[in-house]
């Protein structure tokens, strides 16, 4: 299921899922969508995004991993 959530451009409809081991939550805005993809290994927790929209190219996609520190 989704819920809506306003935002300064307008509405956007928001849903996370679980797919086995990975959070997956996906904001679609109606003239774009983000995709996030969390995965917690240990002590790292990796986040990896991908955003689609007219006003860009192309998808664009990028990775990020955390790491717990003493």
């Amino acid at each position: 299921s989704s819920i809506e959530l306003p935002g300064n451009e307008g509405t956007a409809r928001i849903s996370a899922t679980m797919e086995g081991e990975e959070l997956i939550v996906v904001a679609d805005a109606g003239n774009g969508e983000r995709t996030t993809k969390y995965q917690a290994d240990g002590d790292r927790l990796t986040m990896e995004v991908t955003m689609t929209g007219a006003r860009l190219g192309g998808p664009l996609h990028f990775t990020t991993t955390y790491a717990r520190t003493e």
